[in-house]
């Protein structure tokens, strides 16, 4: 059994007398050092695997095996849009997977927007400026949310892509845990487009829907907030308020 997030150190590759050779844990054969992001894969039948420890394997047939890797993720993003695997096989040799440590900086809030993500793995925390100059966390992004897994790995800094030229960061995205990502620079976005042409529109509709979703969430909670107070209020008599309100009048005129 390969257990789900464990280090790999193996590839396994399965054989049957009246099937070609199936290979699977890509992973296990990459040139970095990845981890098992989803997968936990085990036996139902008798099977005969031969393992190969990734040691074994010749640094060339790595580099593929890698790319293998990179593109079957890349199928997984939404946003891109891959009908098949040859367009991910394409697209793949422009993404760099990027592995962070907790507090490693992904993108800080001015800074131009130069590049863009695919979040694979670990919990990454969204912050901008507060009044004091201070950094406010205002969002995370991890392996447990909607759409951020690799189950339906998303797209993180894509503002780099539906922006025009010379557009900033509008929030810092720092590392709270151990993070995997794969990231494409700004100069690779036309090859990208080749094989993906409906990309920015798709960035500027799913920013448009995140900002909604942001707006009803804040109402929600004003309307909550409204009827915390209303609550409140309702505990005193009107006395009792009247007396606050010509206080706070009193106040004011001193």
């Amino acid at each position: 059994e390969l257990s789900s997030h464990g280090v790999v150190g193996e590839r396994l590759t399965r054989s049957e007398a009246s099937q070609p050779l199936v290979m699977f844990g890509p992973g296990g054969g990459a040139v970095l050092p990845m981890i098992r992001f989803h997968t936990c894969t085990a036996a139902k039948d008798d099977c005969e695997v031969i393992i190969l420890n990734k040691a074994q394997i010749p640094h060339p047939a790595r580099a593929h095996i890698q790319l293998t890797l990179v593109s079957s993720l890349l199928m997984k993003v939404r946003l891109l849009a891959f009908q098949d695997n040859d367009l991910a096989m394409e697209a793949a040799p422009l993404f760099d997977i990027v592995v962070l440590e907790a507090g490693d900086v992904v993108t800080r809030e001015g800074d131009p927007a130069e590049d863009m993500f695919v979040f694979l793995s670990g919990r990454i925390d969204v912050r901008v400026k507060g009044g004091e100059g201070s950094d406010v966390t205002v969002g995370s992004i991890s392996s447990h949310d909607d759409g951020a897994s690799v189950k339906g790995t998303k797209l993180v800094g894509e503002g780099a892509l539906a922006s025009s030229k010379g557009a900033k960061r509008n929030a810092s995205m720092i590392a709270a845990d151990p993070c995997y990502l794969m990231r494409i620079s700004k100069s690779k976005f036309p090859a990208l487009l080749a094989l993906s042409p409906g990309l920015p529109q798709r960035c500027k509709e799913a920013q448009a829907m995140l900002t909604l979703s942001n707006m009803a969430r804040k109402a929600a909670d004003d309307q909550q907030n409204f009827g915390r107070l209303l609550n409140y209020l309702e505990k005193y008599n009107d006395t009792s308020i009247d007396h606050v309100m010509r206080s706070g009048a009193r106040s004011g005129d001193g």
